[in-house]
């Protein structure tokens, strides 16, 4: 037998994170992809209520367990990395306040980019018309006529 993990489904989740609310919506994903309740996840005390609830035998994650080890055991004894990672997390709560508007930034510049293409396009159109029409012969052309009239 070999284990096999997946995501079955991201989606907000706007309800108190109680064990009621927690079980309600597991309860129906694992009804809409037809699952054996048998999972692992954190070990919140919500979510082994909600678990409990379920009558699921829960398997904790290892992987919760080694980061809440890191973050409330190791990290915050050390200084520097409290202080980095109390930074970046409010990088990322800006940029997620912020999202609407990084979006339209995207969009107008990519726009503008392919404005400024449009633009280099019909100028270079536009000298390659006035070459054609040009009666100026230069140098180079010239010296191929006068070779081929010999």
């Amino acid at each position: 037998m070999q284990l096999h993990k997946y995501s079955l489904r991201t989606q907000p989740f706007n309800e108190a994170d109680t064990d009621q609310s927690i079980k309600g919506l597991v309860s129906n994903v694992l009804i809409e992809f037809g699952i054996n309740p048998n999972s692992v996840s954190d070990k919140d005390a919500n979510m082994r209520k909600a678990w409990r609830l379920l009558n699921v035998i829960h398997i904790f994650c290892v992987d919760h367990g080694i980061h809440n080890l890191l973050m409330k055991d190791c990290f915050h004894n050390m200084n520097y990395v409290s202080e980095i990672l109390d930074k970046i997390q409010s990088i990322i709560n800006k940029l997620r306040y912020r999202q609407h508007e990084l979006e339209n930034e995207y969009f107008r510049s990519n726009e503008k980019r392919f404005n400024d293409l449009l633009l280099s396009i019909d100028k270079t159109v536009e000298i390659i018309d006035a070459d054609l029409a040009s009666t100026y012969i230069d140098a180079d052309d010239t010296q191929v006529l006068n070779e081929k009239l010999e």
